[in-house]
C-alpha cells in the first residue's frame, strides 16, 4: 500500500527547539474517485491540553519499552513508574528497566 502513495510535504516540520504543541497538523488523501478526505488536527495528541487516556499511555508506554524490554519487564516497569511515589529504592526499578 505504501508503494501506491505519493508524499507531497507542503509545510516542512520546523527545525528542533522551534516545536511547539499548536502548530497544527492536516493531512489531505486524494482518492482515485476524486473524492478527498481531509483532517486537520490543531493540538497533537500527547499534548498538555490535548493528552492520552490511561490506556493510550499505557498502550504507547508498553509498544515503546518493548522494543528494548521483555514483556514481563515491561508490565512490571509500568506497574512501578505507576506508583513512583511508593518505591522505596530507585534500583528496585533501574534492575527492572536496565537489560
Amino acid at each position: 500500500l505504501i508503494d501506491k502513495m505519493k508524499w507531497i510535504v507542503k509545510f516542512p516540520m520546523p527545525s528542533q527547539g522551534s516545536f511547539t504543541e499548536f502548530d497544527p497538523k492536516s493531512v489531505l488523501i486524494k482518492l482515485k474517485d476524486g473524492r478527498e478526505i481531509y483532517k486537520e488536527v490543531l493540538i497533537s495528541k500527547g499534548m498538555r491540553d490535548n493528552p492520552l487516556t490511561p490506556e493510550e499511555f499505557k498502550l504507547k508506554y508498553t509498544n515503546c519499552a518493548s522494543k528494548a524490554l521483555s514483556n514481563e519487564k515491561v508490565t512490571k516497569s509500568f506497574e512501578m513508574l505507576s506508583n513512583l511515589q511508593e518505591i522505596e529504592d530507585i534500583n528496585d526499578l533501574m534492575k527492572v528497566v536496565i537489560r
